[in-house]
């Protein structure tokens, strides 16, 4: 077995990508330590690390962005190496200096290297140098971008010179968006990435996403494991990730990796990075940019070609050669990962903070799980809102989907909004299955984004009787709650009416008969009944009304919920004798009494990070009030109609929570 140099390594991340590292330092017997915000002192990976020390608590510019706090704590506990992960400071070419400067070693590329691929004009400049094709851009001072654009440059798309990640882009359709947008995007680049230096390139319609993972060493060794396509995006953030490309011919997927060896060579790079292109309608590749650290979706090429990266990373990193093995990795079958958020797709993928009440994942032949959440995790405002990544492996692409879609009906999630459902849909999607995509394709196809059907009448009273059936018959003291009231009856028995509800629909049983394995109730006038056929831990099977029905279910106390879903939906319920729900079902973004004022209401919870309007000025209706940021993601609200601004009721750096009043508008 290969001995390691490093023998201990410091984590510098948080999450599934912390969890993913630890295992594969496990297997290498290397110790691991974790970093961590009181938040989180309890979460799988502080618990799963061979040591974990606390960050304190706050925004994250205190505690996994705080350099000075992250290597001291490196010095104290004598660590080897850190391992940045992604995001974060992973691509913080003054973190890795500094790493160096205390004898820490740094697990990743050259800190000249990631500052050079961090530039991204300067970068786009070395990729012409080599004769690798880039998108038509401009670069400079906001006046001097604004000076020397005309009106066939537009549509255009503004990004950060330093970052990634979809964050500080703007699309701009015409010259008067122009000025507006650049500015903002410099101000987000200045605040996630420290540097507000932004440039602008030629918007292309309808692009295709494609990368190819590459591995290098400190002798000039250079490998590439292959492409990866990530074209479905929402707000230019990858959903959907897999390999091999299904849109590259034969020539095609040489040319892309030819240029991403280039690129990756001209630089000097070694250890993973990944080089990004877009290709264009008529097939024409482009140079993108290098994300100079693992990705998030670097197990679609782990389980293509069978290779641990993250271990390549750690070999690379103590001066090793490349693995012989590298040079003849292949890919076998079709792989796709998808990303499972916190978040309402019906409302443009509004980030969704708050506890999981339940969570059961499927297990599967083929499928990995990349994930750190688990049945009572709270997923904070401050951090992403990921909750885990499905990578599936099948024999071709058709067989992956399948795969797929069995995986996401057999996952259960109560307590928060997901993008579950819309996943399960785009994955039956005409256009997604025959692989018609783009980098915009969700934004064209608007059924993706619908709010999920509620069900028919006859399926709401099903879920009624259901919950009633549960929470008459299966929560028990195990539940943190001794609200909670048994009522057996006998088969002769007649119990009164109870009403149950979901949201702001109310389902009165009367006469209800609780016998050995028939639950029987009348609605309306209606008698309904449920054949038990099995009940065990957090599941119930049935038949109702002829065909046989399987329901996870858990109850959350707190809020005085009871929580069922099958592959269909997730539904919520209160039993309004002893549930007494505390949540807010439905928060309208506005509310607007007889008197012409409107108040404007926050559709989320999260921090008020700038406002756009103050009292008394005049606003037409779409102008943006204010931006809310929540888990990393900015969310501008806006004025639903004409008027002026009364009152604020808010201000910058403000928490709000959801349904809190923001500001009174009235319309004159």
């Amino acid at each position: 077995m290969e001995r390691s140099v490093i023998k201990k390594v410091l984590i510098a991340n948080r999450g599934e990508i912390t969890r993913r590292i630890i295992r594969t330092l496990k297997k290498m017997d290397i110790r691991s330590v974790v970093v961590f915000d009181e938040r989180e002192n309890n979460a799988r990976c502080v618990r799963e690390a061979d040591q974990a020390i606390s960050l304190g608590t706050g925004k994250t510019d205190t505690t996994f962005l705080n350099i000075p706090a992250i290597l001291e704590i490196a010095k104290k506990l004598q660590v080897d190496a850190i391992h940045p992960g992604y995001g974060f400071l992973s691509e913080n070419d003054e973190f890795a200096r500094r790493c160096i400067q205390e004898g820490i070693i740094f697990i990743g590329p050259d800190p000249k290297v990631i500052r050079l691929m961090g530039n991204k004009p300067e970068a786009l400049d070395m990729a012409r140098r080599v004769g690798v094709p880039v998108i038509p851009g401009l670069q400079g001072e906001i006046d001097e971008i604004t000076g020397l654009i005309d009106d066939s440059w537009f549509p255009v798309l503004i990004k950060a010179s330093s970052g990634g990640g979809g964050k500080a882009m703007r699309l701009a359709w015409n010259r008067d968006e122009l000025p507006g947008m650049l500015q903002n995007a410099s101000e987000e680049a200045k605040k996630y990435f420290a540097r507000g230096g932004v440039f602008v390139e030629k918007y292309l319609k309808d692009p295709r996403h494609i990368e190819v993972q590459v591995l290098g060493d400190k002798y000039g060794n250079l490998v590439h494991l292959f492409e990866r396509e990530c074209s479905i995006q929402r707000r230019f953030q990858k959903i959907v990730e897999e390999s091999p490309a299904t849109s590259l011919t034969g020539e095609k997927r040489k040319a892309i990796i030819r240029d991403a060896l280039k690129i990756a060579g001209e630089a000097g790079y070694h250890n993973a990075g990944t080089v990004e292109f877009l290709l264009d309608g008529e097939g024409n590749h482009y140079f993108l940019e290098m994300n100079t650290r693992i990705q998030v979706e670097h197990p679609v090429t782990e389980e293509i070609t069978g290779v641990d990266i993250i271990r390549e990373q750690i070999r690379i990193a103590e001066g090793k050669e490349l693995s012989a093995h590298l040079h003849s990795a292949r890919q076998e079958g079709h792989v796709m990962e998808v990303r499972l958020y916190a978040e309402d797709p019906g409302k443009n993928f509004r980030p969704s903070p708050g506890r999981i009440n339940y969570i059961r994942f499927p297990e599967m032949e083929g499928l990995r799980i990349e994930t750190a959440v688990e049945n009572g995790t709270q997923m904070e405002m401050d951090f992403d809102p990921m909750l885990a990544k499905y990578i599936i492996s099948g024999k071709n692409r058709e067989d992956t989907i399948d795969r797929l879609l069995r995986a996401l009906y057999n996952t259960h999630i109560h307590g928060i909004s997901t993008n579950k459902y819309f996943l399960q849909r785009l994955l039956v999607d005409p256009g997604f299955i025959s692989n018609h995509i783009s980098t915009d394709y969700i934004n064209q196809q608007a059924g993706l984004l619908s709010e999920h059907p509620a069900p028919e009448t006859k399926e709401q009273v099903r879920w009624a009787l259901a919950a009633l059936y549960i929470s008459m018959n299966l929560l028990t003291g195990d539940y943190p709650d001794d609200r909670i009231s048994r009522h057996p009856v006998g088969y002769w028995r007649i119990m009164p009416g109870l009403e149950i509800r979901s949201g702001a629909a109310g389902f009165r049983f009367d006469r209800i008969m609780d016998r050995k394995q028939k639950f029987s109730a009348y609605f309306e006038g209606n008698m309904y009944d449920m054949d038990i056929l099995d009940t065990s831990g957090d599941r119930i099977s049935f038949i109702f009304q002829g065909r046989d029905h399987e329901v996870y279910f858990s109850w959350d106390p707190v809020e005085g919920l009871l929580y069922l879903s099958d592959e269909s939906g997730m539904h919520e319920f209160a039993r309004t004798d002893w549930l007494v729900s505390s949540k807010s079902y439905a928060v309208p973004e506005n509310t607007s009494p007889d008197n012409g004022e409107t108040r404007i209401l926050a559709p989320l919870s999260g921090q008020v990070i700038k406002i756009n309007l103050t009292p008394d000025a005049l606003a037409g209706r779409g102008d943006s009030l204010l931006v809310i940021e929540s888990m990393k993601m900015e969310n501008e609200i806006r004025i639903p109609a004409e008027g002026k601004v009364r009152k604020l009721f808010v201000r910058e750096g403000q928490q709000v929570r959801e349904g809190d009043i923001l500001a009174e508008v009235y319309s004159e």
